[in-house]
């Protein structure tokens, strides 16, 4: 399925609404704290020592057994996040600047839920602050939870 429409849509809708989080019902809103948990959990998990057994801490937290990963550059399954998140979190995921990590934490925009869906909207600023044109970009992120786990996850490269 081709997720691009969506992720333009989501786009003009981050524009217009004017706070952070926004849901349309106490179910939503729970899945939206629930997101937000698992980003926090997982980001300083994998930054940590012994980052393997910590990420597969919170992932077997906040994680359905069969997850479904459509992400590119994850491979498949709870296991595949684990192998990439083990490995320190990719750009995008870092908790805050570090020698070597490029590049810094993402900013949290926005959290929208309808239904089982959360989308997520973060901006993520560029390795290369001197690069005006590449100085931030929007990336977009939608999981759909499953009995109180995520259960699959898209976003928006």
């Amino acid at each position: 399925m081709r997720m691009k429409p969506l992720f333009l849509g989501l786009a003009a809708a981050a524009a217009i609404v004017g706070g952070p989080a926004h849901a349309a019902d106490a179910a939503g809103q729970a899945n939206i704290q629930m997101v937000k948990q698992f980003l926090a959990d997982v980001r300083v998990a994998s930054a940590g020592p012994n980052s393997t057994a910590n990420v597969r801490t919170v992932v077997e937290r906040y994680m359905s057994p069969d997850y479904v990963q459509h992400a590119a550059g994850f491979p498949p399954g709870r296991e595949g996040y684990i192998q990439v998140m083990s490995k320190g979190p990719p750009p995008g995921m870092q908790v805050g600047p570090s020698p070597g990590a490029s590049p810094p934490a993402p900013k949290d925009l926005y959290f929208f839920a309808d239904g089982d869906f959360v989308i997520w909207v973060a901006q993520i600023p560029s390795p290369n602050p001197s690069d005006a044109a590449a100085a931030e970009k929007l990336h977009f992120n939608m999981f759909k939870i499953v009995d109180g786990k995520l259960k699959e996850h898209w976003d928006s490269d």
